[in-house]
């Protein structure tokens, strides 16, 4: 086999010649050098950085971070130097996440004008174990397709009581003037939270969460009758068979109760999206598509520590959902395109 010539990095294989290269960052100058990092417990500037250099965040991201997380100002100045130029400093920064605190709050209390054929509600819980008083914030999602297939972000809203009134009822007075179907969690604080400001909707238990919450109550001998009832009720073409289905689980469920209390409190909501056209109802069951980038917000959080108060939590899952779904048609929703629009 040929030399390698190591001033080119060249490898030639059975396939043919292969050339190596190291990851680049943004403006193309190779790997980012190391930082120093924070104490322990605080955020680690080098790490926000090269998630940032590798465009796994945008700069809206890095910037709410850098000024949220807990990092010492030497360590800030350093990132805001490599962010912004070599004159910027922490003033830099904090003129930055202001600016960004006051976009993302006018785009999150932006009007709201067209009606929306579906919207799926999520939501992540916030653990911060250290945190005094409250350890545990709920922040909830409302994604929303228009009758042109068109995705668009809602609303966002943090809660300590798990409750969906402030979300919905900001959604209604920002005059969002319709929806015709909610997918979400499977409690009744959500659906009756929909009801209230939105009677006319209908609501449809994400049937991806509610299996998920099911498979952590039952034994291990009964996930498989778990599973094979979720994919049959996926597949069911009619309410009948939705309804055969759930009245076939039922009685295999006597040894978990708190699993039986999910189906039984779930009930008819479970095949609302079966009086949808069939094209349609596999994306009208589940909202399990925003359990990524409500997930990155918790990962986010074990990096940045326990000081991120509330607003810190919206601001930086604000900052993501813009980067995922700008304001354009998402690919994914084009099957919920209305033929007369």
């Amino acid at each position: 086999m040929p030399t390698v010539v190591a001033g080119n990095r060249i490898f030639t294989t059975r396939v043919g010649a292969v050339r190596p290269s190291a990851a680049r960052n943004r403006v193309g100058t190779g790997p980012a050098p190391d930082l120093p990092t924070a104490g322990t417990g605080f955020a680690t500037a080098g790490a926000i950085l090269q998630r940032y250099d590798q465009g796994r965040s945008g700069l809206e991201e890095a910037v709410l971070e850098l000024f949220h997380g807990g990092i010492s100002p030497a360590h800030a100045e350093i990132a805001a130097r490599r962010l912004f130029g070599p004159t910027a400093g922490l003033a830099e920064l904090a003129a930055r996440a202001h600016d960004l605190r006051r976009g993302i709050t006018a785009w999150l209390d932006r009007p709201l004008a067209r009606g929306q054929t579906c919207v799926f509600l999520q939501a992540v819980t916030i653990t911060r174990k250290s945190a005094p008083g409250q350890p545990e914030t709920e922040v909830q999602a409302a994604v929303g397709v228009d009758p042109h297939g068109g995705i668009e972000v809602l609303g966002i809203a943090s809660s300590s009581s798990g409750n969906w009134d402030g979300l919905l009822g900001g959604l209604r007075r920002r005059g969002l003037p319709g929806v015709e179907l909610f997918v979400g969690d499977s409690g009744p604080g959500v659906w009756s939270a929909a009801r209230t400001h939105f009677p006319h909707a209908r609501y449809q238990v994400c049937l991806a969460r509610l299996e998920e919450l099911m498979l952590y109550k039952v034994p291990a001998a009964q996930v498989h009758v778990v599973v094979d009832a979720f994919v049959a009720l996926r597949g069911a073409a009619s309410a009948g068979e939705a309804r055969a289905v759930i009245a076939a689980l039922r009685p295999k469920l006597h040894e978990s109760f708190a699993a039986a209390a999910l189906l039984d409190e779930a009930g008819d909501h479970l095949f609302t999206h079966l009086a949808w056209p069939a094209a349609q109802q596999a994306h009208l069951r589940d909202a399990s598509f925003l359990k990524k980038p409500l997930g990155h917000l918790r990962t986010r959080v074990r990096l940045l520590g326990p000081g991120l108060d509330d607003e810190a939590l919206v601001l930086l899952l604000a900052a993501r959902l813009r980067q995922t779904w700008p304001a354009e048609t998402h690919r994914r929703f084009k099957a919920l395109v209305r033929p007369e629009v």
